[in-house]
């Protein structure tokens, strides 16, 4: 088995200790159960891209996928 690649963009590396790249044995879950396991709020998370194409949160991962998670962007 491949680890999952996951990288938090922003506001989203306050909730990894302010890593950047994460790899975890992730293949079989959704993107909502990664998030709800590394405690990010999936309010925040806009767009979940795997292997560089939008998906839902309902994504289930499998071997060897590369995630990115995007935040909301804020303005005023």
């Amino acid at each position: 088995m491949s680890p999952i690649s996951i990288t938090v963009v922003g506001l989203l590396k306050n909730y990894t200790q302010n890593q950047e790249s994460l790899a975890l044995d992730a293949a079989g879950k959704n993107i909502s159960q990664v998030l709800a396991e590394l405690g990010i709020p999936s309010v925040l998370v806009a767009v979940p891209l795997i292997n560089g194409r939008q998906e839902s949160k309902d994504y289930v991962l499998q071997d060897g996928d590369i995630v990115k998670l995007i935040p909301l962007v804020g303005g005023g």
